[in-house]
């Protein structure tokens, strides 16, 4: 079963899809227009700036849109 793994929230074995860690809204917030907070890949060899935002392969395709929607709600909640 390559690229499949178990998603972390149906327990699955499914394709994972790049889950941000934190929704993308909230990324937006966090940044300003100058971009002097920016998230940085700490990795084995050495750090780098990432545009977007840390992700990792947590859902899978299914439970990733199911989460989406909440996020959705939540964002125009706060909104």
């Amino acid at each position: 079963m390559k690229g499949k793994s178990v998603c972390r929230l149906c327990n699955e074995i499914a394709k994972m899809q790049e889950s941000h860690i934190i929704p993308r809204f909230a990324i937006k917030f966090i940044r300003d227009k100058k971009l002097k907070h920016r998230f940085y890949k700490i990795g084995w060899k050495q750090k780098r700036i990432i545009q977007d935002g840390p992700k990792e392969n947590l859902l899978c395709t299914k439970c990733e849109q199911q989460i989406g929607k909440y996020e959705q709600y939540f964002k125009e909640a706060i909104y």
